[in-house]
């Protein structure tokens, strides 16, 4: 309603991109995303632009987006956009680059209609892979004392 009552509104477009990432239309997500940084950048709209393109496994667009934010957001000062936040998702990308590009993994997928989009909040595979099993937990201790008589 927002887009349909403004459609020059970035900030709109933005905000109807992310709730379509979390219904699951990544490419209208990212759609929306482009457009809104075609009208009116922010750190914001290139942040679910990168969501959108690393949910469809684009790893290079999702790279640009993050890094584009990263830089509009100047520190993490605006909302949506922190810094710390965004750095990880560059680095996830960059995980995933590299992966692709040494034939490691599932890369980009060419059809996308038979695979499932990954969830964009989930570590890269790569990290997944690396984790190291952790100990088993002791058993549990006996009770103490004599019981009851």
């Amino acid at each position: 309603a927002a887009v349909a009552a403004e459609p020059d509104s970035g900030e709109a477009l933005a905000k109807r991109a992310a709730c379509n990432l979390k219904l699951g239309r990544h490419r209208a997500a990212a759609s929306d995303a482009a457009a809104a940084v075609a009208l009116q950048p922010s750190a914001r709209a290139h942040r679910w632009a990168g969501l959108a393109h690393f949910a469809l496994q684009e790893w290079t667009a999702a790279r640009s987006a993050f890094a584009a934010a990263l830089l509009l957001s100047g520190g993490g000062g605006e909302a949506g956009g922190g810094a710390a936040e965004l750095r990880r998702w560059v680095r996830k990308a960059d995980a995933e680059l590299a992966e692709a590009a040494a034939g490691v993994g599932s890369g980009a997928t060419t059809s996308g209609a038979s695979d499932p989009a990954p969830n964009p909040a989930a570590p890269p595979a790569s990290a997944v892979a690396a984790e190291k099993p952790t100990a088993a937990a002791p058993p549990p201790r006996p009770p103490r004392g004599r019981g009851r008589r």
